[in-house]
């Protein structure tokens, strides 16, 4: 299972963050996936506009970190 998923719709890319296990919390590997989905979308000139969700919630993705990686992610800042 990927835990990032991409939908082109009308020129609408959604990207979905696929890891409802964790509550979809980022980890080293999802910001991986994740920079290699928003390459894609950034090569498609026809994209007009992305948007970042979480699975199995209606809410936009809220900035949230594995604790159990914060230590090692570059990406993690103070997690706030």
């Amino acid at each position: 299972m990927s835990m990032v998923l991409l939908d082109v719709q009308e020129h609408v890319a959604t990207i979905t963050i696929n890891r409802p296990e964790a509550l979809n919390a980022l980890s080293t590997a999802v910001l991986k996936d994740l920079e290699g989905v928003l390459d894609q979308v950034e090569k498609n000139a026809e994209n007009r506009l992305s948007q970042v969700r979480q699975a199995d919630n209606s809410e936009m993705l809220d900035k949230k970190f594995d604790a159990k990686e914060k230590g090692d992610n570059q990406y993690a800042g103070d997690g706030g």
